[in-house]
C-alpha cells in the first residue's frame, strides 16, 4: 500500500508547490498538476523507476530546449523551448516537467532556499515556468538527464 501526503497551500504562488515538507515517510515527492490523471499501475511503475534512480526526475511530460543560435555570445547563451511536438518530431528530450513527476525531497529545499531568488521572482511574476526551473535545478545538481516514463495513457485534461 502506498501512503500519500497531499500538501495544499493557501498562497496562490507556483513556487509554493516546492516548499519543503516535514514528517515524510519517504524521500519521494510526486509532483502533479490538478488536471493530470495517472492510472495507478503506471504511477507504481514510475515510482519503481524512481527508486532505482533517486537523484533523477522521473516523469511523464518531456520537453526539450536547444541553443538559439551559434552566432551569439557564448558566455550568455539563449535557448529555445520546445513543447511536446518538438519532442515527438526530434525524437529526443532534455527535461521532464514537474507537472507529473517523481523527484527527491532534497530538491524542495534546494529550490526554496538555495535557487537564485531571481528565478523564483520570475516564476512569481510570470505565473509560469516553475516546472522548467525545477528541471534545470535537478539537472544542474546531478549533471545527468531526467528519465521519461514513456506511456500514452496519462491524461492531461
Amino acid at each position: 500500500m502506498i501512503k500519500l501526503k497531499i500538501d495544499m497551500h493557501d498562497e496562490d504562488n507556483l513556487n509554493t508547490r516546492f516548499k519543503p515538507m516535514n514528517d515524510l515517510d519517504t524521500d519521494a515527492i510526486f509532483s502533479v498538476d490538478d488536471d493530470v490523471l495517472v492510472p495507478c499501475d503506471i504511477l507504481v511503475f514510475a515510482f519503481t523507476v524512481w527508486t532505482r534512480a533517486q537523484d533523477s526526475m522521473v516523469g511523464f511530460v518531456p520537453r526539450m530546449h536547444w541553443i538559439q543560435s551559434e552566432m551569439q555570445d557564448a558566455s550568455f547563451p539563449r535557448y529555445i523551448y520546445g513543447g511536446w511536438w518538438s519532442v515527438w518530431w526530434m525524437g529526443t528530450y532534455s527535461m521532464v516537467l514537474s507537472k507529473c513527476a517523481f523527484l527527491h525531497q532534497k530538491y524542495l529545499d534546494l529550490y526554496t532556499d538555495h535557487m537564485p531568488v531571481q528565478i523564483r521572482d520570475y516564476v512569481t511574476h510570470k505565473r509560469n515556468c516553475e516546472d522548467i526551473a525545477m528541471s534545470f535545478l535537478v539537472a544542474n545538481v546531478t549533471q545527468g538527464p531526467p528519465i521519461w516514463v514513456k506511456v500514452w495513457n496519462v491524461v492531461d485534461s
